[in-house]
């Protein structure tokens, strides 16, 4: 049964969905689960060596991260200078409570949903302002097959 979650996980991105995103198609597919609760499924694209990291957290643990995030999301807010992005922000399209979080090298972005949380980023990818709309066209497709 846990197995069978965790595949589940790297169901909800395909490779046209990377594709129509990224520009290519996975190479390869790794499935890891850290505890009961939450599993992962990273994407390896070798034409540009970015890697696409899935997770999807639940119950206790997904609500904890959650908190986490709106009150990281707060402070930042009210820390960032004028010209500077928050390192975590609010994001109001995805139907759900939703936050980027655009890291040095890796960016995420988190989408509640239901009892579940997901999380979607990319590794290496382009700097040209793009990361968040990929992000975000990436999440709209896992969203369609997370179930609610």
């Amino acid at each position: 049964m846990l197995l069978a979650a965790a595949l589940k996980v790297c169901s909800l991105l395909i490779a046209a969905d990377l594709t129509a995103v990224l520009g290519e198609a996975p190479a390869k597919m790794h499935v890891s689960r850290r505890d009961p609760l939450s599993s992962q499924c990273v994407y390896s694209l070798p034409k540009t060596a970015t890697s696409v990291s899935i997770e999807v957290t639940r119950g206790v643990q997904a609500q904890r991260r959650l908190d986490s995030l709106r009150q990281a999301a707060l402070i930042e807010g009210e820390e960032a200078a004028e010209n500077e992005q928050p390192a975590i922000e609010p994001i109001r399209d995805l139907g759900g409570e939703a936050f980027f979080a655009p890291g040095a090298g890796m960016a995420g972005l988190y989408v509640a949903r239901g009892t579940a949380l997901l999380w979607v980023s990319i590794e290496n990818a382009d700097a040209n302002g793009s990361m968040l709309d990929k992000l975000r066209r990436l999440a709209r497709r896992a969203l369609t097959r997370l179930p609610r």
